[in-house]
């Protein structure tokens, strides 16, 4: 009777393994949710079109397009100051927190398009209270007639609070929206540094505040 009663409780421990893993990826997909909140974007449609001096027009490219895949929802914009004629991509995507809005990051996605990473990733933070954090790098295109140098910013966030975590899917895992965005800036060259006040970073900063105003009251819990 050994044999049956062993046999037992490894049957057991392997079924309660098994619903615990299928609970744990049903969690993950929202598979049991309601489904995902807001399937067009008109939430998102919420961030301004003027901000302080930078005003902004929707746009989308070929590099827009691929980072569209697999989101639930995506917005594209250019926007100028019209201060010093600074000009700046903004592109804002969400969905769960999965493969397809933790991924597809600018040091997959640029390239991928032609582009070398030419400075590597490092963290800006924001002048707030509670600081908005950002990754940056610098990426170049060579193919062309003339040298494109693009400088990107990037960062997730689920409340309202832009964070750069080493492991997001695992620090965004319990909420059911991950927004992450993009500020994209054309350079001279790669060796213009990123100066403390540049217009970029007001505008970075103006958006965070911006859409903590008018996009997060409807999905923060």
């Amino acid at each position: 009777m050994l044999f049956p009663a062993r046999f037992a409780v490894l049957a057991f421990a392997l079924i309660s393994t098994l619903v615990s893993v299928g609970v744990v990826h049903g969690l993950w997909t929202n598979r049991w949710g309601a489904g995902f909140a807001g399937q067009d974007i008109s939430d998102m449609e919420k961030l301004p079109l003027e901000i302080g001096p930078w005003e902004g027009q929707t746009i989308e490219d070929e590099v827009t397009k691929q980072l569209r895949a697999g989101s639930n929802n995506f917005l594209s914009r250019r926007y100028v100051n019209h201060t010093d004629g600074t000009v700046a991509c903004v592109m804002l995507t969400r969905g769960r927190p999965g493969p397809m809005v933790i991924k597809h990051l600018p040091t997959e996605c640029y390239e991928s398009n032609g582009y070398q990473l030419v400075v590597r990733p490092k963290r800006h933070l924001t002048n707030g209270k509670v600081p908005d954090q950002f990754w940056y790098a610098t990426f170049k295109k060579t193919t062309d007639v003339i040298p494109i140098v693009q400088r990107v910013y990037w960062s997730w966030s689920a409340t309202g609070q832009w964070q750069t975590p080493e492991n997001p899917r695992l620090t965004f895992a319990r909420y059911p929206v991950l927004y992450k965005v993009y500020v994209v800036q054309t350079l001279v060259n790669e060796n213009e540094p990123p100066y403390e006040g540049a217009p970029v970073h007001d505008l970075i900063e103006d958006l965070t505040n911006s859409m903590r105003g008018s996009i997060f009251p409807a999905v923060v819990r």
